[in-house]
């Protein structure tokens, strides 16, 4: 058995930021800055819902949602952290939607609410039961990407694209 089939960890010649089993899965490579996937996992799990109490989840609608929502986070291949007032909203008033970015208008229109248990399928994540269940529907446009949303306390939080592939994002929004 040479050093390359030996049974211990070993930082891959890819990059630091990927272990590589050698012998045991000797192809694990592909799966490539798997760190962020493990991180939002993580984030994920910490802000489990708690059905029982203050701060736990609730059933997103248009009542629930209504108001100012400001962006703090966005999770992906890279974890970006945005400060208050940094001009990147969303505002929802009964079934109507406004985006802006620095003030300015980017995107509005009116958006719906429809319960879909697939999350776990269409973020390649394993998602934990009863947690985004709900997705959002902006301007009746049903063929587009599939947004799932959480509400949790003051946390609005979305999540769309499959994070195997690299595509995924979670997006932590702030009541205002």
């Amino acid at each position: 058995m040479d050093d390359d089939e030996s049974l211990f960890l070993k930082p891959s010649r890819q990059g630091c930021n990927v272990i590589k089993l050698s012998f045991v899965i000797p192809e694990i490579a592909y799966m490539k800055n798997i760190f962020p996937c493990f991180l939002l996992f993580i984030v994920f799990v910490s802000a489990g819902c708690n059905r029982g109490g203050h701060g736990g989840c609730f059933e997103p609608n248009s009542k629930s949602m209504e108001g100012l929502w400001e962006l703090r986070k966005a999770n992906s291949m890279l974890v970006s952290d945005y400060p208050p007032g940094n001009g990147r909203t969303i505002r929802f008033t009964g079934n109507k939607y406004e985006k802006r970015e620095n003030g300015q208008l980017v995107q509005s229109g009116e958006f719906t609410i429809i319960n879909d248990a697939t999350a776990s399928e269409s973020t390649c994540m394993n998602i934990a039961s009863g947690q985004f269940t709900n997705r959002i529907i902006y301007d009746n446009n049903t063929n587009g990407q599939k947004v799932f949303l959480q509400l949790t306390g003051d946390q609005l939080i979305f999540m769309s694209g499959c994070f195997a592939l690299d595509g995924g994002v979670a997006l932590t929004y702030v009541r205002q």
